[in-house]
C-alpha cells in the first residue's frame, strides 16, 4: 500500500489497483477497524513495552489494518492473490 499523488494504491500479483473515491470510505473503515482491534487486543502490555517495542506494535497494527482493507477490496472485486 502506498499513497501516490494523494491516491492510495494496492499491489496484488504485480498489478496496481487504485482505491477510487467510491470505495475510499469503506476501505478506510476496514483499515481502522482492524487497526483498532489489534491495538485493543495488545493494549494491556503497552506500559511494559520499551519505546521501540511500542513502535513495532503500532507498525504491526498498521500492517493488520492494511491487510484487512486489502482483503475487503480484493473480495469486492473478485481479485485472487497468487500463491
Amino acid at each position: 500500500m502506498q499513497l501516490t499523488d494523494k491516491r492510495l494504491v494496492v499491489r496484488v500479483n504485480e498489478t496496481t489497483y487504485e482505491i477510487g473515491d467510491d470505495d475510499w470510505q469503506a476501505y478506510t473503515a476496514e483499515y481502522k477497524l482492524a487497526y483498532s482491534d489489534y491495538l485493543l487486543k495488545n493494549s494491556a502490555k503497552w506500559t511494559i513495552l520499551s519505546d521501540n517495542e511500542q513502535v513495532e506494535l503500532l507498525k504491526e497494527a498498521h500492517k493488520k489494518g492494511h491487510e484487512a482493507a486489502k482483503k475487503w477490496y480484493m473480495a469486492k472485486y473478485g481479485i485472487k492473490e497468487k500463491r
